[in-house]
């Protein structure tokens, strides 16, 4: 995942300041500064999907991952959607982008195998494919 961390400080403007970044992970500050206008732009890795809609979606793509062959690295991947899950519906993008992207492709492949494709789109996003 990728992480962002800026700081605009000090700083005297006479029009507009922007702050932006597509980060996963961000951290961003402006302070003692002045302008007429000043925009903060933090867009998630996810790119502005639907938490509701996804947690439903890795509900089901948990249930349908635990009716694959039984592994060792399979419970560790349905770990990580349990934990995507749990964050999206606590409306937190940055811990869903993190275990979206360590449950991977096989995760992706599932999804897509079962028609969740909320769920398949925001895996992809995550892992950058």
């Amino acid at each position: 995942m990728s992480e962002s961390r800026q700081e605009i400080t000090n700083t005297q403007s006479q029009g507009s300041m922007r702050q932006q970044t597509d980060a996963g992970i961000a951290a961003q500050s402006i302070r003692d500064s002045q302008a007429q206008q000043i925009e903060q732009v933090v867009t998630s890795q996810l790119g502005g999907v639907d938490l509701d809609a996804l947690a439903a979606q890795l509900a089901t793509l948990r249930a349908a991952m635990r009716e694959e062959p039984d592994d060792p690295d399979r419970d560790i991947i349905i770990g990580n959607v349990a934990q995507a899950e749990k964050a999206a519906r606590q409306h937190d993008p940055g811990p869903v982008a993190e275990h979206l992207r360590a449950a991977g492709k096989w995760a992706v492949g599932i999804a897509e195998k079962i028609g969740v494709g909320v769920a398949a789109a925001a895996i992809k996003a995550a892992i950058g494919i």
